[in-house]
């Protein structure tokens, strides 16, 4: 028989290109059915194996790795320390940006625009930042009450009395030419810091704006006592 005839006589499986007789009616390697084109039980178990026990590396790329359902949230715990991990990170973040913006606005336009003196604009810097602190925490205990850590409340208020410091230099530039001047000045200055709590301490729009209006008003009475001091 010749060498042609002989490899004649044999097919390769089209699953896994073994050869074998060309009367075979199974694949004696992958068990490929060539009639049915299913595998038999035994090969699938024993193909699982094979991957099972494949290399780490062959695993990495893919060969009988489980696939994944999505991200895992983790436990309970485990959320939890995130979140606060996120709300301190957060908090620090308002209060040096805060800072450092709201120093750079009062004492730039001060000692600039106003002609005040280092001694006058942390005066004023000082001063913003008292009824920011008496207003918010003497609503928040006889009305609102406190949702968040106070030691977070301290420090974003830091850092939104600050800007607010900065902010109320630049509106009070504005001459108050006649009452509604006045009034409109105050209502940017109270509307400014309602602003600043709701993003920068998550507080609700009412809430904001009944602390901005009693610092407001703590400001200007505390700003007529020294004028009339002065005089």
């Amino acid at each position: 028989m010749s060498g042609y005839e002989v490899a004649s006589s044999n097919k390769d499986c089209p699953a896994c290109t073994a050869q074998m007789p060309a009367a075979a009616v199974m694949c004696t390697r992958c068990g490929l059915n060539f009639q049915t084109g299913m595998r038999t039980q035994e090969a699938a178990r024993g193909e699982i194996d094979t991957v099972a026990r494949a290399p780490s590396k062959e695993r990495k790329n893919g060969a009988g790795a489980p696939k994944k359902k999505g991200p895992t949230l983790g436990t309970r715990e485990e959320r939890r320390a995130a979140t606060i991990s996120d709300y301190w990170r957060s908090t620090r973040r308002v209060c040096i940006a805060g800072t450092v913006v709201g120093v750079a606005l009062t004492f730039g336009i001060g000692m600039g625009a106003r002609q005040f003196d280092a001694l006058q604009c942390l005066i004023y810097f000082g001063l913003c930042e008292l009824v920011l602190f008496a207003s918010a925490f003497a609503i928040g205990y006889f009305f609102i009450g406190f949702e968040e850590d106070v030691r977070g409340l301290v420090m974003r208020l830091v850092g939104v009395g600050a800007v607010w410091a900065g902010t109320v230099m630049l509106i009070t530039m504005i001459p108050p030419l006649g009452i509604m001047m006045f009034v409109g000045i105050a209502a940017m200055i109270v509307t400014s810091l309602a602003l600043l709590l709701h993003l920068m301490t998550d507080r609700e729009w009412a809430d904001s704006l009944i602390i901005s209006v009693a610092a407001w008003a703590l400001f200007f009475a505390i700003s007529l006592a020294f004028a009339a001091m002065a005089a």
